[in-house]
């Protein structure tokens, strides 16, 4: 007996929570390689092997997936950054962990470099479609603004100075700045480099 013919949808055999995570991983892809212009819905469908249809059950949008994919990575991010806080010392050596933390993060993930610039220009085009990004990245400005907390209590900044403008300051030269010269110079020792440059420059006093 013939069967019925299946509807386009997810591939037989995975689930929609599987198929959900496969279209956010592809997404993050596209856009880290191509930019959130010039990627498209049925791009982003077509390489998780669905329809353009059918990505509409888990996505009603382009941007509904870069949010979850950029939420996701910030969270990532915040768990290392977080092991490398709870390591404990000074807030020189916290500083210099997170550091650690954040060259074998962009060792491990090239996605993670292109995505994460990309999307703190997307999160302050549209704020409120991008606000569950935004309270991502505040968790990771708190840990900064801690470290400058201490910094102030131990006289090496002036207490004129207000965490939560130095701490998001500084995460964005610690994550940003190292990503974007990266992109620019990726050679086997740069990654070295740069957080050696940003050690001296900010850790080293």
């Amino acid at each position: 007996m013939a069967g019925f013919a299946r509807k386009p949808g997810r591939p037989e055999g995975v689930s929609g929570e599987e198929t959900r995570r496969l279209i956010v991983t592809v997404g993050a892809e596209l856009v880290a390689r191509k930019g959130v212009a010039d990627t498209s819905l049925s791009e982003i469908a077509k390489a998780a092997g669905l329809t353009a249809p059918a990505i509409y059950r888990y996505f009603p949008s382009k941007t509904d997936i870069l949010v979850e994919a950029a939420t996701d990575m910030y969270e990532q991010i915040l768990v290392r950054f977080q092991a490398a806080v709870n390591q404990g010392g000074s807030w020189r050596d916290r500083l210099t962990n997170i550091s650690a933390a954040c060259i074998e993060l962009y060792r491990e993930d090239g996605v993670m470099q292109r995505l994460g610039l990309a999307m703190q220009l997307e999160s302050v085009r549209e704020p409120l479609r991008f606000e569950p990004v935004n309270k991502a990245i505040s968790q990771l400005d708190a840990l900064f603004e801690a470290i400058i907390e201490d910094a102030i209590a131990d006289g090496t900044l002036p207490k004129r100075t207000d965490p939560k403008v130095a701490g998001p300051l500084l995460r964005a030269m610690q994550t940003n700045a190292v990503a974007a010269n990266v992109l620019i110079d990726s050679g086997t020792n740069r990654f070295e480099q740069f957080i050696d440059a940003f050690t001296a420059l900010i850790i080293r006093n």
